[in-house]
C-alpha cells in the first residue's frame, strides 16, 4: 500500500508516493520508490525536451550528488537534517525523501528496514504539517485555577512561594486563546504592581524613632517621606493607625 505526500519544492507542485508497509524495496513485484510514479510537476507541466530531465528531476540528482554521507556513521545525521529541513520550511517535498532513501540504499546495513522507517517518519511529519492547529481554549477550570493563583500571588506565604505561585499562573495562561491570554496577563501585571514586599516591623520602628529625634527639619521631613513609603506597604489597619500617628505628632499625612 502506498500513501501519496503532496507538498511544494522551489515553486513546483509535485506529487510523491511513499511506501509503507513493508516499505519502497525494487523487486519483481513493487517498483523502486525512484521509478514508482514520476513526480505531479513532471505529468502537470509542458514535457521537457527529449533527452532532457524536468528540472525537479535534476533537482534532486543533484541533492543526491552533494549528500554528506561516505559510510553508515553519517547516515543518521543526514536523515535527521533532512527531517530539520523539511521542518522549516513546513512541507516534505522530494527533494527530501528521494535523497535520504538513496542514501539509506547506499549505506544502510538494513535497506528496507531503514527505508520503512524513514518513509514512516516523513509521513508522520506531513501529517502533523497538515493538521489544523491545535486550538487554545478558554475553560472554567482554568478561570477557577487563575483566580485561586491571583490569592495566591497576592497573599504569598514567601517569595519562594510566590514566584512559584506566577510561575504556574504563566503556565495556566499559556492554554487560553490569545485575547484571553492577554487578558490574564495584564491581570498579573497589576497584581505583581500591588503585591509589594510588607514593611519590616523593626525597620517601621526604628525609622519612627530616627524621626522623634531629628532636630533639623529638613531631615526630619526626609525622614516622614521615607516611612511613608515604608507605612503604604503595611496591612491596611497597621497603615492607617501609622499614619494616624504620624499626623498626629507631625501634621503629616499620606496625600
Amino acid at each position: 500500500m502506498v500513501a501519496l505526500l503532496g507538498a511544494t519544492a522551489l515553486g513546483v507542485g509535485f506529487g510523491y508516493w511513499l511506501a509503507s508497509g513493508a516499505g519502497a524495496r525494487d523487486s519483481a513485484e513493487r517498483p523502486s520508490v525512484h521509478g514508482a510514479a514520476k513526480p505531479h510537476a513532471e505529468r502537470a507541466t509542458p514535457a521537457a525536451a527529449p533527452g532532457r530531465p524536468a528540472p525537479m528531476r535534476v533537482a534532486i540528482r543533484d541533492a543526491i550528488d552533494r549528500a554528506p554521507v561516505h559510510a553508515a556513521p553519517d547516515l543518521a545525521h543526514y536523515l535527521d537534517s533532512l527531517e530539520a529541513r523539511a521542518r522549516a520550511q513546513r512541507a516534505v517535498t522530494a527533494l527530501e525523501v528521494e535523497p535520504g532513501i538513496d542514501m539509506i540504499r547506499r549505506h544502510s546495513f538494513e535497506p528496507d528496514e531503514e527505508i520503512d522507517r524513514f518513509t514512516e517518519r516523513m509521513q508522520a511529519l506531513q501529517r502533523e504539517f497538515a493538521a489544523p492547529p491545535e486550538r487554545a481554549r478558554s475553560t472554567p477550570e482554568l478561570d477557577s485555577e487563575l483566580d485561586r493563583l491571583v490569592i495566591d500571588i497576592g497573599h504569598p506565604t514567601d517569595e519562594r512561594d510566590k514566584q512559584a505561585s506566577i510561575a504556574r499562573y504563566l503556565e495556566v495562561a499559556q492554554k487560553l486563546d490569545e485575547a484571553a491570554r492577554d487578558r490574564a496577563l495584564q491581570r498579573l501585571n497589576e497584581i505583581a504592581a500591588v503585591a509589594r514586599p510588607t514593611a519590616d516591623p523593626q525597620t517601621v520602628k526604628v525609622l519612627w524613632s530616627a524621626i522623634e529625634n531629628a532636630r533639623d527639619p529638613s531631615e526630619r521631613q526626609t525622614l516622614i517621606a521615607s516611612y511613608l513609603e515604608l507605612v503604604r506597604t503595611l496591612p491596611d489597619e497597621q497603615s492607617e493607625a501609622r499614619l494616624a500617628e504620624l499626623s498626629a505628632r507631625f501634621g503629616a499625612r499620606e496625600r
